[in-house]
């Protein structure tokens, strides 16, 4: 097939949750398929790695993101979340494609990249499927309800309703051949929100399947691990959370126990947190290392949509996790059986305290999460389904 496929970032360097999962699908996608890659950036580092992306795709089409005041005059009529991706010059770009190329199906990532579709969906006969990914005005709800501070708060607020009257309208102009979601539970809310507007689908991320390094020998300096994007709302909040109301209870039993707050753009709040005890890393190579040195993986987190790529891939390292409700929404692992989960300090502590015990019950615990894994959320299982729908969209 050729696939005209829209994002609303660069999904290289893959190294957030919402990039990985671009990314590897579109690894699976363009091995048996043409892709053209249109995307939007905020930096000119992004923009170039558009010949990177060329191993992937057949032409890549990259673009930077409308700055400046004119957004924050034009965002009067729409959410800035879609204004600032509503891009002229990339809409007469998929036009000529278009005419150039025929291809059989629209792939776009984010209900915000829509925008660029409108006016082409009237002029032309072409299937477009949906990634939800998130449900966005809802994830901008929960975000408001974070540790966020004022004006921020207030703005995502705003524009979360914004957001959900936006895609009830944006259903009705744009006919979606199909819909993915990454989580079960959001496709359920979709349907009773909207109805069955188009074929829907729960295609869950993934993460590699790898070789599985042994426990390392850390005696009693335990480390802790903790993987996200530092600047993001949930994440700081989670980071925060742990440092300074679970780790102290852990000390109590593991007095050598080092908590790493793993992952790039740390704010200033997640950077007080660094002391004897806790290690803000900042951006890094690789996280690998992290994982594989890690006693316990933790996922402290009570916001944030979708499903969380860094439960995936700290599952595909085969270590214990110890993780809040939020932390496994949208995905089939079962509490106590494939991982720890709490959401009160003092239960989440306990779990942690057990889970560093590396006991019977938590060697099994974490050999049956990573065969569950193995059996549903390797990328190369999620590619196939993934490109049986687009298929399937287009007949």
């Amino acid at each position: 097939m050729k696939i005209i496929w829209l994002m609303n970032e660069c999904p290289l360097p893959a190294n957030t949750g919402g990039r990985i999962g671009m990314f590897k699908r579109l690894e699976q996608v363009s091995k048996a398929n043409d892709v053209y890659l249109f995307y939007v950036c905020d930096s000119d580092e992004e923009l170039n790695t558009s010949d990177a992306l060329l191993k992937y795709c057949k032409k890549v089409f990259a673009y930077k993101r409308k700055k400046g005041i004119g957004n924050v005059l034009r965002s009067i009529k729409m959410p800035f979340t879609i204004v600032s991706r509503n891009i002229k010059r990339m809409q007469a770009d998929i036009e000529t494609l278009i005419e150039e190329e025929n291809p059989d199906l629209i792939n776009v990532d984010f209900p915000q990249m829509c925008v660029n579709l409108v006016r082409i969906a009237k002029d032309h006969d072409i299937p477009i499927v949906l990634n939800e990914h998130n449900i966005e005005w809802q994830f901008y709800k929960q975000l408001s309800e974070s540790g966020m501070k004022f004006p921020k708060k207030s703005i995502y607020a705003f524009d979360s309703k914004r957001l959900k009257k936006y895609e009830e309208k944006l259903v009705k102009k744009l006919s979606f051949s199909g819909i993915t979601f990454v989580s079960d539970r959001d496709m359920c809310y979709y349907k009773k929100w909207l109805g069955d507007v188009s074929d829907m689908i729960h295609i869950p991320v993934g993460a590699d399947d790898r070789v599985v390094k042994q426990m390392p020998a850390n005696g009693d300096c335990k480390k802790v691990v903790f993987v996200g994007l530092m600047s993001a709302a949930p994440n700081e909040e989670g980071a925060e959370w742990f440092a300074l109301n679970v780790l102290p209870e852990i000390l109590k039993v593991y007095p050598k126990t080092v908590f790493y707050a793993v992952g790039k753009n740390p704010t200033d709040r997640v950077k007080c947190l660094a002391g004897d005890n806790v290690k803000v890393t900042g951006m890094v190579e690789s996280v690998d290392n992290y994982y594989n040195d890690a006693d316990l993986v933790v996922i402290p987190l009570f916001h944030g949509g979708g499903v969380k790529v860094k439960l995936l891939e700290a599952v595909s390292f085969a270590r214990p996790i110890v993780s809040t409700s939020s932390g496994i929404e949208g995905t089939a692992f079962i509490p106590g059986k494939h991982l720890y989960v709490a959401d009160s300090v003092d239960e989440f502590a306990e779990c942690c305290i057990k889970a560093l015990s590396f006991d019977a019950d938590t060697e099994k615990m974490v050999k049956l999460s990573h065969e569950f894994f193995k059996k549903n959320y390797t990328w190369a299982e999620i590619g196939k389904k993934y490109c049986d729908f687009l298929y399937k969209a287009t007949l």
